[in-house]
């Protein structure tokens, strides 16, 4: 009988093994080096995934959150958009003295968080009244920032991508409905309120006035002793009354009074859902992306909708089922009945159509 071996004629089995275990390790050489050859540093795809989607890393990485620190359980958070007043009021041929400067006046009895984000620098001079407790500050921008008026125990983070800070990068108008709510929720243990205003280069952060508690049901006379028996007295029925329409707030106001809560993207998701299911069809294929760059606010209770809801102050509200229907006008802003699965307001049918 011939018999053939694999590595060569009159090859015997020991030669055979020595021989495989060397190719073995060339291979595995080659494969090792492959690490080293340019373009397959895996640093620099990490960074491409940053630049496309900064968000998703910024929430899953531990190192952008306060490390073993609890804010307090009444604390109230706030972002600070300054990138469009830098952008109408930054000086010509400007170096980083000359930044636009952003004054931040906070008056509050609660302690406040704020979220400072910016594209390009800023002078942010925070002042806050006596008695004002400023928890923390966390600034998230492209280029660095200059931040004044923070002082122990307040704690303050910094975050810059030109610094190749991971955590760092401008939470641009279209980060701001969902995944900055979704990651100040779980920065400072609750989400924004909202997101101020820079009007005419200031902010203001106030104490808003408290809403007044309804009045306490007089207790109703339930008998009467004669000289012999305890009788029970049946009270008349009560006039008819008429249901007073819920006062009108601000959005801020209502959202501290839990009548409105911010909404995510769930409820937009359950709000989809509910369309199919009553009118058979789906939304027009437009619909996220007229809506993606607006707040959406859920109601939960009765609930007035408030004034300048038009224009560049329009909103998305999501009616809750067995919430009743506000009172007012929505204006531009679109409301979304959980109870019947329709859209409610003037510019319904550009949201639902294609």
């Amino acid at each position: 009988m011939r018999v053939i071996y694999p590595f060569g004629a009159g090859m015997n089995l020991p030669g055979c093994s020595i021989r495989f275990a060397i190719a073995l390790l060339i291979v595995a050489n080659l494969v090792g080096c492959k690490d080293l050859l340019p373009g397959t540093d895996k640093s620099d795809a990490g960074s491409s995934d940053i630049a496309d989607n900064p968000t998703k890393t910024i929430i899953e990485t531990d190192a952008c959150y306060f490390p073993a620190l609890s804010p307090p359980e009444n604390i109230e958070v706030y972002a600070i958009d300054g990138q469009d007043w830098i952008e109408k009021n930054k000086p010509l041929d400007s170096d980083d003295s000359d930044a636009t400067l952003i004054q931040v006046n906070v008056d509050n009895s609660r302690p406040v968080a704020l979220l400072l984000t910016a594209k390009e620098p800023a002078r942010w001079q925070i002042k806050s009244s006596a008695g004002t407790q400023i928890w923390g500050v966390y600034v998230t921008a492209e280029l660095p920032q200059q931040v004044t008026g923070i002082t122990a125990p307040t704690v303050i983070h910094q975050h810059y991508r030109s610094r190749d800070d991971k955590c760092g990068f401008y939470w641009a108008p279209e980060y701001q409905v969902h995944p900055l709510y979704v990651f100040t929720k779980k920065l400072f243990g609750k989400p924004y309120l909202e997101i101020a205003e820079v009007h005419k280069g200031r902010v203001s952060i106030q104490e808003m006035i408290a809403i007044p508690e309804q009045a306490p049901v007089m207790p109703i006379e339930r008998n009467r002793v004669s000289s012999r028996y305890t009788t029970m007295e049946i009270p008349p029925p009560p006039p008819p009354q008429t249901v007073a329409p819920a006062k009108m707030m601000t959005i801020t106001e209502a959202l501290r009074a839990n009548v409105i809560r911010p909404g995510t993207l769930s409820d937009i998701n359950s709000f989809k859902s509910r369309y199919r299911t009553a009118n058979n069809k789906d939304l027009g294929k437009h619909f996220d992306e007229r809506i993606k760059h607006m707040p959406v606010y859920v109601i939960t209770q009765d609930f007035t909708f408030p004034r300048n809801l038009a224009g560049a102050h329009a909103v998305v509200f999501i009616l809750e089922k067995r919430v009743p229907y506000p009172n007012g006008d929505s204006e531009h802003s679109p409301m979304l009945d959980m109870n019947s699965g329709t859209c409610m307001g003037g510019i319904c049918d550009m949201l639902t159509n294609d």
